[in-house]
C-alpha cells in the first residue's frame, strides 16, 4: 500500500492511501499541485509486511521505508533545520514507524565521539524540536517492526501539538478577561479546516459588505459550527460566536503569545455538558 503525505517541514499529514501504484500515478500530479498550494511537498511511502492486531495493540501502523538514499537525505534535512547538521558522508542506521498517525524515527548514533555513543535515539518526527525521546543501548539491537512498535510511548507519546486559539468574540476575550484554547488531538482535521476556512471567507465578505453573498454564504454553510460541537471539537454555542486561529503548542500553550493572555484550556473532546 502507498500512503501519501503533506510535508510541512515541522510536521506531516496523511492526505491519501493507495492500493496499488498505478492509481497512485493517476492521481499524483493533483496530489503535487494540492501540497504545492499549501507551500508542502509531497512525500510517499511504501506500506510492507503484516502485523496481527494483537502484536500491534490494536494500533494503526506502518513502516516507512522505500528509497534509501531519498529518505536519508530527508532524514539529514530534518536534523539540519534543527541545528544538528549531519554530514553527507556518513551512512544512516534508521527506520521511521507510525503510530497513531504520528511519526517516529529509531537512529543508530554511532558517529559522535563521546561517552554513551553507539545507541539507538528514538526521535518525534512530527516536532519543531531535536529531542531524543528516549534511548536504547545498539549492542544486539532488534530492528524488526513489531519490537520497533512496543519501543514507543503509550499514553505518554507526544502530543498532537496544534491547538484552536479563540482570538476574538465570545470566547476570545468577549465574555472574560480569558480566552479559550482546545488543545487538539488530531481527530477530525478536516472539519476543523473546513471550519476554519469557512470564518476566513465570512471575514472577507463582510469586509466587503456584499449582504447579497454573505446571505447566500450563510445559508450554504448552516450546521459547520454545531457539526464540530457534535464531534466534541467545540464544547458549546458560545464556540460557534467566537473567532479561531489554529496554533502550533509547545507544553499545552501557544508557541508566541503575549505572556499576560490568559487562557482557559480544553482538551478536544473533554468539555463540560454545558452546550445549553
Amino acid at each position: 500500500m502507498l500512503r501519501v503525505y503533506m510535508d510541512h517541514g515541522s510536521c506531516s499529514s496523511l492526505i491519501a492511501k493507495f492500493s496499488d501504484e498505478e492509481t497512485y500515478m493517476v492521481c499524483v500530479n493533483s496530489l503535487e499541485a494540492y501540497c504545492k498550494e499549501n507551500n508542502s511537498t509531497l512525500v510517499e511511502s511504501l506500506l510492507e509486511g503484516e502485523l496481527t492486531e494483537d502484536a500491534a495493540d490494536e494500533e494503526e501502523w506502518s513502516v516507512m521505508e522505500g528509497n534509501y538514499k531519498v529518505k536519508a537525505e530527508q532524514i539529514r534535512e530534518w536534523f539540519g533545520n534543527r541545528g544538528y547538521p549531519i554530514e553527507d558522508k556518513i551512512d544512516l542506521t534508521y527506520k521511521v514507524i507510525s503510530k497513531n498517525h504520528q511519526e517516529f524515527l529509531f537512529i543508530l548514533d554511532d558517529y559522535h565521539n563521546y561517552e554513551g555513543d553507539n545507541v539507538v535515539e528514538l526521535y518525534f518526527l512530527n516536532s519543531i524540536y531535536c529531542e531524543i525521546e528516549r534511548d536504547f543501548d545498539a549492542t544486539d539491537f532488534d530492528w524488526s517492526d513489531i519490537n520497533l512498535l512496543t519501543l514507543i510511548p503509550g499514553e505518554d507519546a507526544p502530543a498532537f501539538d496544534y491547538g484552536l486559539m479563540a482570538v476574538d468574540g465570545d470566547c476570545g476575550g468577549g465574555m472574560s478577561d480569558t480566552h479559550d484554547l482546545i488543545i487538539l488531538n488530531g481527530e477530525h482535521l478536516d472539519e476543523i479546516e473546513d471550519y476554519l476556512r469557512y470564518q476566513l471567507e465570512w471575514s472577507f465578505l463582510s469586509a466587503k459588505n456584499d449582504q447579497a453573498a454573505m446571505s447566500k454564504f450563510f445559508i450554504e454553510n448552516a450546521g459547520k459550527g454545531s457539526k464540530l460541537i457534535d464531534l466534541g471539537v467545540f464544547g458549546h454555542k458560545w464556540h460557534i460566536r467566537t473567532d479561531w486561529r489554529l496554533v502550533e503548542l509547545h507544553e499545552e500553550l501557544p508557541l508566541n503569545y503575549d505572556a499576560r493572555q490568559k487562557f482557559n484550556v480544553i482538551k478536544q473532546g473533554e468539555h463540560k455538558d454545558d452546550n445549553s
